[in-house]
């Protein structure tokens, strides 16, 4: 039978599940006293462990062994992402592809201003659990655009991905040397020609992902993917 991967809490050498975790493992699942699982806390590793006892609402776990998880990247990626229909899609394939921390935004073009940080933490849990991660990425409250200049201030590559730029592509733009990236993608509606002078005037880079004008989420995968590519993480 497949070992499966739920999140839980540890204490001591017991690892716990509650709530969703609970319901999964003993109510969908059917796990009963004695079957083993893999466990992870967001602490980067991962717990080989036995139930041993099953309470009104929460499973006990006993942790056999544990290792870390070696699947992380060796540098930072901050996905700053304007709202959009899509949004829920980005969020899930980008903790796949390794991104540390979202900060999702709006700007004056972003038509959808509904942000439920809730519903985007269950997405990310889901996600690190399908693609094997031990550690949850972090997702902000929505922030406005403006906000983003003050974030992540010490990443020397700090880069907004501009559909009208014909000048430097995103790969052509990466430090090799100093390897943390903070990447801005719009929403549908893209960027008006004053945000990104006053993206450029902060310190951010204007960068292309190619001639053709992408979809938000397109843009998003686009720009996730070059950056690991041009880091050897693919």
């Amino acid at each position: 039978m497949e070992i499966r991967r739920f999140y839980g809490k540890k204490n001591n050498n017991i690892i716990i599940l509650e709530g969703d975790e609970f319901f999964h493992c003993i109510k969908v699942l059917r796990h009963k006293i004695g079957y083993e699982i893999i466990a992870f806390t967001g602490d980067g590793f991962d717990y080989n462990c036995r139930i041993i006892n099953i309470l009104e609402d929460t499973v006990e776990a006993e942790i056999l062994s544990c290792k870390s998880n070696e699947v992380e990247n060796k540098w930072k990626i901050v996905l700053c992402q304007g709202m959009c229909k899509e949004f829920d899609f980005i969020i899930q394939k980008a903790v796949e592809l390794g991104v540390n921390r979202i900060i999702p935004f709006s700007s004056s073009r972003t038509n959808i201003k509904n942000f439920k940080r809730i519903r985007a933490e269950k997405i990310i849990l889901d996600a690190v659990k399908q693609c094997g991660r031990a550690v949850i990425p972090e997702i902000t409250e929505l922030v406005k655009f403006e906000e983003l200049f003050e974030m992540n201030k010490n990443f020397k590559n700090r880069l907004i991905c501009y559909e009208d730029w014909r000048g430097n592509s995103l790969v052509s733009q990466l430090n090799w040397v100093d390897r943390d990236v903070l990447i801005v993608v719009g929403s549908e509606g893209g960027f008006t020609e004053e945000e990104i002078r006053q993206a450029a005037n902060s310190g951010l880079k204007i960068v292309s992902l190619g001639k053709r004008i992408l979809k938000a989420e397109t843009a998003a995968m686009t720009g996730l993917i070059t950056v690991l590519i041009k880091y050897d993480e693919i």
